[in-house]
């Protein structure tokens, strides 16, 4: 398994391509990607040591796609506080994944895809003060 940091703005293809590349450049093995993070979001990109079909891409695959693998986001949320800290939320929505170009996006669908949940965890609340010292915003740590 090869675990790479992507930032935000960079493509999730930029990143294979890139391992692709190096590992080919030291006769390495091939990269699988196990799985995608969207542009705008930075976090960790999980990919197999393998070509696409070998033992070790499948059972790397396998584990995403029976979600024995747990993804963790944290994210400040502005706007209406969430809930009290440590109340949880379970959201769901079906995605559907188009192609376009040389990427792939993923989009909600209200009829098809593949289900995705979502729990939230509320951390913690902030309060942003203005230049007065009156509140001028509201924001809720999640994971």
């Amino acid at each position: 398994v090869l675990a790479v940091f992507k930032a935000a703005g960079v493509s999730t293809e930029s990143i294979i391509e890139r391992a692709h590349d190096k590992f080919a450049l030291v006769g390495g093995p091939d990269v699988t990607p196990v799985s995608r993070l969207d542009l705008p979001t930075s976090g960790v990109l999980v990919m197999a040591l393998g070509s696409q079909g070998s033992t070790s891409a499948n059972y790397v695959l396998a584990q995403f796609a029976g979600r024995l693998a747990i993804k963790s986001y944290h994210c400040l949320c502005s706007g209406n506080v969430l809930g009290s800290i440590g109340s949880k939320a379970v959201r769901s929505a079906f995605l559907s994944i188009v192609q376009r170009d040389d990427t792939k996006r993923a989009f909600v669908s209200t009829v098809a895809g593949q289900e995705a949940v979502t729990l939230l965890r509320v951390k913690a609340h902030y309060q942003l003060a203005g230049p007065d010292g009156t509140q001028d915003g509201s924001f809720t740590f999640a994971e």
